[in-house]
């Protein structure tokens, strides 16, 4: 079975949701629409058979968060066991602009040292995307793009 690792945004995609005044603490929680779609991709995945390493779905959308000096190994170790990586960017209509996500950014820098195969998925058009990431997908063979919808209704990847 190959692996997949799926990233996306994770912190920048947590919206405050109320202030526990005994804690003194802002409680979180992560955006729907975000959440669907990854959700929405993981099912696509793992129907056609993939196994699906994300943070997302380990730590049920930052409800069950690991520790931040844990992040970097986690993520990367997941990425060292990938045969393939997909990555969900969000376009927000209303801002006209990509979810900042600079994980994401990072680990697809890890996965094209790698030689790991990377498609980008997202609901924005692609000349929404930043430069860099146009340019790889133009220049590198290893990087695709396609919209979520192309990818929930056509056969994953083509492995």
């Amino acid at each position: 079975m190959s692996k997949i690792f799926l990233g996306g945004p994770i912190s920048n995609a947590m919206h405050d949701k109320d202030f526990d005044e005994k804690t003194n603490v802002t409680n979180k929680v992560f955006d729907e629409k975000i959440e669907k779609e990854i959700i929405d991709v993981y099912g696509k995945l793992k129907s056609e058979g993939y196994e699906v390493l994300s943070a997302h779905i380990s730590e049920n959308f930052g409800r069950n968060p690991i520790e931040v000096e844990k992040m970097f190994v986690v993520d990367t170790s997941w990425i060292y066991k990938a045969e393939n990586a997909v990555f969900v960017l969000y376009y927000n209509k209303k801002e006209d602009c990509l979810l900042r996500t600079d994980g994401s950014y990072i680990e697809m820098g890890i996965c094209y040292e790698r030689n790991i195969p990377i498609t980008i998925v997202s609901n924005a058009p692609e000349e929404k995307l930043p430069t860099m990431l146009r340019s790889m997908i133009h220049n590198s063979e290893r990087v695709k793009f396609i919209t979520i919808d192309e990818f929930l209704n056509d056969k994953v990847l083509g492995i």
